[in-house]
């Protein structure tokens, strides 16, 4: 399996996921798993700046454009969001 790092930062409250390959079952269970935990740490949002290699990958996965201030570590990256269910 590729790397696969999961980042929480407590004092900004946002989650960060950086898959180093797409490739589809592993990631989108993953991706899934993710959003279960968020939800269950009551947050609305989830965002993510994902490589433009990826944007179609998140896209599919419900993801949205959503620009929100928080630099990204890489250079070519897209902001995406997507809303959680309550």
């Amino acid at each position: 399996f590729e790397q696969l790092c999961i980042f929480y930062h407590k004092h900004k409250q946002f989650y960060r996921f950086y898959p180093l390959d797409m490739s589809a079952g592993l990631y989108i269970y993953m991706m899934h798993l993710l959003e279960g935990w968020v939800v269950r740490k009551e947050r609305k949002t989830i965002k993510l700046h994902a490589n433009l290699c990826a944007e179609n990958f998140y896209k599919k996965l419900g993801y949205v454009d959503m620009p929100f201030d928080d630099s990204p570590i890489l250079k070519e990256t897209i902001d995406l969001g997507k809303a959680l269910p309550a």
